[in-house]
């Protein structure tokens, strides 16, 4: 059962490159926290981009959130200055 486990993850990284680099490269791992649902989340950045997904708030330090839940949204960014798009 365990081996079935394994080969199904390595031909899920194999199967999609963008995924096995993301996950083995630390530099791009470091800006990336899983969510409370499991899901992968970016970390808060200094320019507004859609690119890491919506953005969910402005935090009071300048920063942009993607965060998908209410709860922690911009913690250690001083706060919610604005929401754009609502929690869950």
């Amino acid at each position: 059962m365990r081996s079935f486990a394994i080969a199904g993850l390595i031909g899920l990284l194999v199967a999609t490159p963008a995924l096995a680099r993301d996950y083995f490269n630390p530099e791009v791992a470091k800006d990336y926290y899983k969510s409370s649902d499991g899901t992968k989340v970016h970390r808060p950045t200094r320019e507004a981009s859609t690119a890491y997904g919506p953005i969910a708030a402005s935090c009071r330090d300048g920063t942009f959130s993607y965060s998908h839940h209410a709860q922690g949204t911009c913690s250690g960014h001083r706060g919610v200055a604005q929401w754009y798009t609502p929690p869950r």
